[in-house]
């Protein structure tokens, strides 16, 4: 299973603790699972120690072991005669267990808490179980005739299977988005859980200070946060490899104008979760070539203005352009591989800095490079470096 799903560290992390589990009962050894987690996490470590900073190995770690941890203590909080009631219970504990123990690194890296967990693990539990029997036999049984029923029942299975998660993903509240720690807000959460855990199981009333102090912390700097962001008043210019994209953010509100249409992964994975992580709750996604106006902004194809922040692009529709005058901007941003030099646009153009999009090739902007250099001119190249954030 490992081989075919790629050896991911989640799979290599199952295979090591099910070979030394095996192993053991082998020689007849007991076994500490806590042990058996700490020498698999050992040899992957030791096969890769960049697995350290793997998002599925830190996640597949932490619920194995919230698993071992928190299941008995969950489990044994609810008595329930009916076996059947109580292996429902059992599972729920098991889910109850693992979301826990990933909880603050899931909403760290994801930025969004499944509502309905209990009703989607609950829900594919056994067809899941069954695709894996199903998956057995279709690699292990040598007659063709068999293996198209059993390949049809597989089939089935996964896409049954399949359409219970969009059908829960589709339910209204599905999730919480938009949710948005950092590095020091995430160790406080799991702080919390520890000493909350701590305190329910040992009974010690001293673990109630640590627990109102992390509180109160988490809740100053999650406000003072908000607080930050919602003040930020920013242009962001992004760095994709073919498009271009420029970002107005202030007081929770952004508009993103951009050649790509929002309904583009680009603007899912890269355009919309920047601003949102910047305390934006109200996003206006436009199109670079749309005419658009309010009291903080403007555009019209090739000039964009944010508050005060004039924007030029400059793409080949300035090719055979003549200018009857000097145009004063705060920035041009050289887009659309042009046929044009720095020197062209310093003597048409009155500007503060040149910004090179990504969508240009390698020898021109080397060249444009070269010019603002000689020029002295201030510039910034998007092409393999970070977004450029202008504070307003």
């Amino acid at each position: 299973y490992a081989l075919l799903t790629g050896f991911s560290a989640p799979a290599c992390r199952a295979a090591i603790m099910l070979s030394f589990i095996v192993l053991g009962k082998a020689l007849n050894k007991h076994q500490n699972t806590y042990n058996l987690i700490a020498i698999s996490a050992f040899f992957l470590l030791l096969f890769n120690p960049f697995y350290l900073v793997d998002t599925g190995f830190q996640l597949s770690y932490l619920a194995v072991t919230g698993i071992v941890y928190f299941h008995p203590k969950i489990y044994q909080a609810i008595y329930i005669k009916n076996k059947f009631l109580d292996y429902i219970w059992s599972y729920s504990a098991l889910s109850l267990a693992a979301q826990l123990a990933t909880f603050p690194f899931s909403i760290y890296y994801f930025h969004q808490f499944p509502v309905y967990f209990l009703i989607s693990n609950l829900f594919i539990v056994f067809p899941v179980a069954f695709i894996m029997y199903a998956g057995i036999l279709f690699m292990f049984i040598p007659f063709p005739a068999v293996l198209v029923y059993v390949g049809m029942l597989l089939n089935w299975l996964i896409n049954f299977t399949n359409n219970i998660l969009y059908f829960i993903e589709n339910l209204p509240f599905s999730s919480l988005d938009g949710i948005w720690v950092n590095s020091f807000e995430c160790a406080l959460i799991c702080l919390l859980i520890l000493c909350i855990s701590f305190r329910l199981t040992l009974e010690y009333k001293g673990l109630m200070i640590p627990i109102g102090i992390s509180i109160v912390i988490l809740s100053l700097s999650y406000s003072l946060n908000w607080k930050k962001n919602y003040n930020q008043h920013q242009i962001v210019f992004y760095s994709l490899k073919k498009n271009i994209a420029i970002a107005y953010l202030s007081k929770g509100h952004s508009i993103i104008v951009s050649d790509i249409e929002e309904s583009h992964k680009l603007a899912g994975f890269s355009l919309l979760p920047t601003v949102k992580s910047r305390g934006s709750r109200n996003e206006l996604f436009l199109k670079d070539d749309a005419k658009f106006t309010s009291d903080s902004y403007a555009g019209d194809k090739n000039y964009y203005q944010f508050a005060t922040y004039r924007i030029l692009k400059w793409d080949k529709n300035f090719d055979e352009v003549e200018f009857a005058k000097d145009l004063k901007v705060s920035a041009v941003l050289i887009s659309g591989n042009p046929k044009t030099s720095i020197a062209k646009i310093a003597s048409c153009l009155s500007f503060t800095k040149i910004i090179i999009g990504a969508d240009n090739p390698d020898y021109k902007i080397e060249r444009w490079v070269r010019e603002a250099k000689e020029m002295n001119v201030s510039y910034y190249i998007l092409k393999k470096n970070p977004a450029l954030i202008v504070n307003l």
